[in-house]
């Protein structure tokens, strides 16, 4: 699902990026944490969503257009590391 880029030509794309997508989770079902839940209705539908930690973003380079998926924990640590503070 992740295309392999080097963090200067992520960088690159994510300047260069027209187009920023937070990746979301959906589902249904009661969680633990839900009220529904706690009162013992756990088959109770409820329809729940966040975040899942990636970006996608595009953009057109010379007419062409490109896409990329961004695992921002994973380019967060990658930039940490390089910064020597991983």
């Amino acid at each position: 699902m992740f295309d392999k880029l080097s963090i200067r030509e992520c960088c690159n794309k994510i300047i260069h990026a027209t187009i920023f997508e937070p990746r979301v989770v959906e589902g249904l079902g009661a969680h633990t944490k839900d009220f529904a839940a706690f009162y013992g209705d756990d088959d109770k539908e409820i329809m729940w969503h966040h975040l899942s930690g990636d970006v996608r973003i595009a953009g057109t380079y010379s007419d062409k257009d490109w896409a990329y998926l961004i695992s921002v924990p994973e380019f967060v640590e990658a930039l940490a590391y390089l910064l020597g503070n991983g």
